[in-house]
């Protein structure tokens, strides 16, 4: 019988399994694919240092859609998933749905869910601490591009209902304008159910968690009129923010 007969759809004669493909749109910025190669090399030993798993370092000498999808699709079935790496957003957010939809391996991108959920789990220990749940607190978060997205989705379904996230303009709601960027459309559709608006430092007040996944300087410290009993503070590195 031909191998492609006896195949199951995580098998493969060579690799698959738990190898996996990191492919970047370019690491540290806009900085080109060969320059982004060292960042994707050493991430890989983290994989195979830390899972066990090897994964092979891929930068994509391209900034559009269709490229980079096309290119991680056709290269698919030599591995066991894809990690994707450095994709700005919103381009990031269109890049993960569409190979997740394509595909029948794990589509995993670090700028969103690997923040997520290193923010939730930081997060929910620290709520242990001061004898809270996510159920009971409201949390504000400055940046909306594809981390802040995908924090705020993990966050709603662990139980969180108050979320109110910030752009570079303040608070997003249903009523502000968000042209045709999906990720702050989503997230006008489906955050800050009381409608808060004005600035970060406005929407702070009485704050019981802020997380930072923006730009620097977004946020003013020694505001203690901000500061409730028993408040978080969670402050992220991104380079999918906005």
């Amino acid at each position: 019988m031909p191998i492609r007969r006896q195949l199951r759809p995580d098998d493969s004669p060579q690799h698959g399994g738990r190898d996996f493909g990191r492919f970047s749109g370019f690491g540290l910025g806009n900085i080109g694919a060969r320059a982004a190669m060292p960042v994707m090399e050493g991430k890989c030993m983290l994989f195979k240092e830390f899972g066990g798993v090897d994964a092979f370092p891929i930068c994509l000498d391209t900034q559009e859609v269709d490229k980079l999808v096309d290119t991680c699709a056709y290269l698919a079935p030599t591995f066991g998933g894809i990690n994707l790496e450095d994709i700005s957003s919103p381009r990031c957010v269109e890049v993960e749905e569409r190979l997740t939809e394509r595909l029948d391996i794990p589509v995993f991108h670090d700028d969103q869910h690997g923040t997520a959920v290193v923010v939730a789990a930081a997060l929910q220990n620290a709520l242990k601490i001061v004898n809270r749940t996510l159920a009971d607190i409201r949390i504000v978060i400055s940046g909306a591009g594809a981390a802040g997205a995908a924090i705020t989705k993990l966050l709603a379904h662990l139980g969180c209902k108050q979320i109110v996230v910030c752009d570079r303009s303040g608070a997003i709601d249903r009523r502000r304008a968000t042209g045709d960027n999906r990720v702050k459309q989503w997230l006008a559709e489906n955050t800050n159910p009381d409608g808060l608006a004005g600035s970060l430092s406005d929407v702070l007040r009485g704050a019981d968690v802020f997380i930072g996944v923006s730009g620097p300087v977004c946020f003013v410290r020694g505001r203690k009129d901000h500061e409730p009993e028993r408040s978080c503070v969670c402050v992220g590195e991104s380079t999918a923010g906005d």
